[in-house]
């Protein structure tokens, strides 16, 4: 429903674009750590268009990377593809152990947007 009062509202001039939030999930993350499981929240939302997209509670940044890493990744054909848009994401570039053997919370920043 929430899909059509967007689309209405679009076709009225009323906003430009629009989110519903579907859903907000908290994970616990499987790492290549074996100790080592970063908690973090990620918002599943649906556009007018019945495309989903998401939005972490964190973004990583790990000790060889200038910044947090915010991918440009959007438009999910499923809610399930976006959770796991998501995970990727966050987990792309974690440090194998053997290159880095202490894995620290810090890694993970908040995500002021969310």
């Amino acid at each position: 429903m929430s899909v059509e009062i967007l689309t209405s509202l679009n076709h009225k001039n009323l906003i430009i674009e629009g989110y519903t939030l579907v859903r907000e999930y908290k994970l616990f993350l499987e790492t290549k750590y074996d100790h080592f499981h970063p908690c973090v929240k990620v918002k599943i939302y649906q556009d007018e268009l019945g495309q989903y997209s998401q939005q972490p509670s964190h973004r990583f940044c790990g000790p060889k990377q200038a910044g947090p890493y915010t991918s440009s990744r959007n438009g999910y054909a499923s809610e399930q593809a976006a959770l796991e848009g998501a995970i990727d994401d966050l987990l792309a570039f974690m440090p194998d152990p053997a290159d880095n053997p202490n894995p620290d919370d810090d890694w993970f920043v908040p995500n002021h947007g969310y």
